[in-house]
């Protein structure tokens, strides 16, 4: 609809309209030009001040999502954390939103990573970005408003309860006997959970509820850092000093905690020659950039999709635009729903040739940098 009001004004404009409206039209497709002349340099301090706090969250959170969503080798999931933010800061138009692998993603992209060879998870990225691009182009962006938000709502909770009861295994390092592993399904792997509850690892469950009740603690400190600023009597240099430690201990709290067990583990490791039988820890991951991929679309491949074909591109755009609009309306701007499809297209299309699954943006990291901001 949008598409062709824009083709019928441009068919009615005389010379000189034309081609006004065709400049502007370049113009919105990359929102880049207009903002980067106005770029300050205090801008640019509190943006690399953001980076860094979401750059140190980002690197434990992938390693996470792509063990939801299926992967062995948890490097999928840094290789879907980085390529996103660059292709969105040419194309996007929220500037609070931050672009890579999400849970909710990951729970979609893990049916695909059961059934299917790891190449169909890259076909999946670049037919996700293809489908959301061409939507963008054609302005479909506004029949966001036409989905119901007691299913978004629903299916986000559903997600959510998913993905904690899978993490219990790993909270309490249970590791059944006899080569056995505990299902993903919802209901077998919390029957198993707690069948093979009595294999749990005695280290696991103290370093697992020492980093929730680190992150808790932190949590509320965060919540009351906020409460001590008093008009009537203004901190001296060192109370401003410990506030502003205090506050960003609190705010960057996932990396602290990934920080101080990480140290606890290596620590651990160094004076126990068998830490891998008292701790359960990542394996080693493969260092260096990506190996650029062609993602071999077949009609087979996209037969074997099925519905995740249409699924994914449709979650992950209500799942970005949501977060840009609420963070929009905080802050005082707008976001162009056609445009944000454009952007998230276009990240998936170019993450696909570097080994990506599906990005979106994420609300726990978007919330740092514009809290920061």
């Amino acid at each position: 609809m949008g598409i062709i009001l824009d083709c019928i004004a441009f068919a009615r404009a005389d010379r000189a309209e034309r081609k006004s409206l065709f400049a502007e039209y370049w113009r919105d497709r990359f929102p880049i030009v207009k903002w980067l002349p106005k770029y300050s340099g205090k801008k640019l301090v509190s943006d690399i001040i953001a980076g860094l706090t979401v750059g140190l969250m980002v690197v434990p959170q992938s390693l996470a999502y792509a063990k939801i969503a299926g992967f062995e080798d948890l490097k999928y999931g840094l290789y879907a954390s980085f390529m996103g933010c660059f292709v969105y800061s040419v194309f996007g138009t929220s500037k609070d939103i931050s672009l890579g692998p999400t849970a909710i993603m990951s729970q979609i992209v893990v049916e695909a990573r059961r059934k299917h060879p790891i190449s169909y998870v890259f076909v999946m990225t670049l037919t996700c970005g293809i489908i959301q691009f061409l939507l963008g182009i054609l302005k479909l962006g506004m029949f966001v408003n036409l989905i119901s938000l007691p299913v978004v709502s629903g299916f986000t909770s559903a997600a959510a309860i998913t993905i904690a009861t899978g993490q219990i295994k790993h909270l309490l390092g249970i590791q059944p006997p006899g080569g056995k592993s505990i299902p993903r399904n919802f209901l077998p792997c919390i029957e198993d959970s707690f069948k093979y509850i009595k294999y749990s690892h005695v280290w696991d469950i103290v370093m697992g509820f020492s980093c929730v009740l680190l992150v808790l603690g932190l949590k509320f400190l965060k919540s009351h850092t906020q409460k001590w600023d008093d008009p009537d009597s203004p901190p001296n240099k060192k109370q401003l000093v410990a506030r502003k430690f205090l506050w960003a201990l609190s705010t960057g709290r996932n990396a602290v905690v990934v920080l101080v067990a990480g140290l606890i583990a290596y620590a651990l490791c160094c004076a126990t020659p068998n830490c891998w039988s008292q701790l359960k820890l990542v394996e080693n991951i493969d260092g260096g950039l990506p190996t650029a991929i062609v993602p071999n679309i077949t009609l087979t491949t996209l037969q074997d999709l099925d519905a995740s074909l249409f699924v994914i591109p449709m979650m992950g755009f209500l799942e970005a635009i949501s977060i840009a609009q609420a963070f929009a309306r905080e802050n005082g701007y707008r976001v162009d729903a056609s445009q944000e499809l454009i952007a998230i297209g276009a990240s998936n299309i170019i993450a696909s040739f570097i080994q990506s699954y599906p990005v979106t943006g994420s609300f726990s990291r978007q919330v740092l940098p514009t809290k920061r901001a």
